[in-house]
C-alpha cells in the first residue's frame, strides 16, 4: 500500500533502511522527504521528492519536483517539475521543467524542457540538452576524449541542422582583445614607459607593428562579421560571438538564446536550434 500523503523519515528507519536495500521500490502518493541517504533504490511519489543526503545508484520518479540537498551518482530521475541538485555525477535526469545545478555536474546526461540553470557550476565530460536556454560557469577542460555537449533549443526535436564555427573564432576574439587593449595603453602612456613597453611586446607576440593597430582591427572585425553573415545566409541562424574583456566570458547567442561560460575548453560543442559550434 503506498503512503498517502506527506512522507518524512529520519535515520534510523524502518522506511530508510528498506530504501538502502537493493532494487526496493517505494511508492507514495503525497511528499516524499528523507532527512538521510537513498541508496539502491526506486522512489515514486505523485508529489515532491526532497532527500537531504545523497542519492546514489537509484531511480527517483516524482510528478512534483526533486530536491536534492547532497550528491546525486550512478542514478536515474525522470521529473515532471524542476530539479535542484548540488552536484551530479554519472547520472541521467530528465525534466519537464527546468534543472537547476549548484556546484558540479559530470560524466552525466540532463535533459530539460525548459532550462539549464547553474551559474555558479562547472560542467565536464556530461551532456545538457534544454528546450529554451543553457546558463553554466564553467566549462572544464578534459585530457580524455569525452566531449562536453550543451544543446539549446529544437536540438531535443532532433531537428539538427550542423554549423562548425572553428577554433579560429576563439582567436579573433584574443586578437581583438589584445588590440583593443594595446591601443588603449598606446593613447594614455608615453612611448618608453613600462606599459607602453609591454604593448609593444604583445604586438611582437601576435606579429603585427604599432602603425597597423587600426587597420588589423578593421580587418579582424570584418572576418568575424563574415563568419556571423556567412552563417545567417547559409542556415537562417543569427549568431553573436561577444567577448567581455573585463571578466573574460564568452557569450554565444543564437536566435535570441544564450549560452554563457567562463572557460571554452577544446572540442565542447555548443548547439543551439539545430545549429552546433564545435571547437576542435
Amino acid at each position: 500500500m503506498p503512503l498517502i500523503g506527506t512522507f518524512r523519515v529520519d535515520l534510523p528507519s524502518e522506511i530508510v533502511s528498506s530504501l538502502r536495500k537493493e532494487n526496493s521500490p517505494y511508492h507514495c502518493k503525497g511528499e516524499v522527504v528523507v532527512l538521510g541517504d537513498i541508496e539502491n533504490a526506486t522512489v515514486v511519489s505523485k508529489g515532491n521528492i526532497h532527500c537531504k543526503g545523497s542519492v546514489s545508484k537509484s531511480n527517483l520518479i516524482s510528478q512534483g519536483s526533486v530536491i536534492i540537498d547532497g550528491c546525486c551518482s550512478n542514478s536515474t530521475l525522470y521529473v515532471k517539475q524542476d530539479v535542484i541538485l548540488r552536484t551530479v555525477v554519472g547520472s541521467d535526469i530528465v525534466s519537464e521543467s527546468d534543472i537547476t545545478i549548484h556546484a558540479h555536474c559530470s560524466y552525466s546526461t540532463l535533459q530539460a524542457t525548459n532550462n539549464i540553470l547553474g551559474n555558479k557550476a562547472c560542467v565536464s565530460e556530461s551532456s545538457l540538452s534544454a528546450g529554451n536556454a543553457i546558463t553554466i560557469r564553467r566549462v572544464l577542460h578534459s585530457n580524455t576524449n569525452n566531449v562536453c555537449r550543451l544543446s539549446v533549443g529544437d536540438a531535443l526535436l532532433k531537428r539538427r541542422r550542423e554549423f562548425i564555427l572553428q577554433q579560429h573564432i576563439e582567436e579573433l576574439l584574443i586578437k581583438l582583445q589584445t588590440l583593443n587593449e594595446v591601443s588603449e595603453v598606446y593613447s594614455k602612456s608615453d612611448e618608453n614607459a613600462p606599459l607602453a613597453s609591454n604593448a609593444s611586446s604583445q604586438l611582437k607576440r601576435i606579429g603585427i607593428d604599432k602603425e597597423e593597430i587600426a587597420t588589423v582591427l578593421q580587418q579582424t572585425q570584418s572576418e568575424l562579421d563574415a563568419i556571423k553573415s556567412y552563417a545567417l545566409k547559409r542556415f537562417g541562424v543569427n549568431i553573436i560571438v561577444i567577448t567581455s574583456y573585463a571578466d573574460n566570458n564568452i557569450v554565444i547567442e543564437i536566435d535570441g538564446l544564450s549560452t554563457v561560460t567562463d572557460t571554452i575548453s577544446t572540442s565542447t560543442q555548443f548547439t543551439s536550434n539545430g545549429t552546433s559550434i564545435l571547437y576542435t
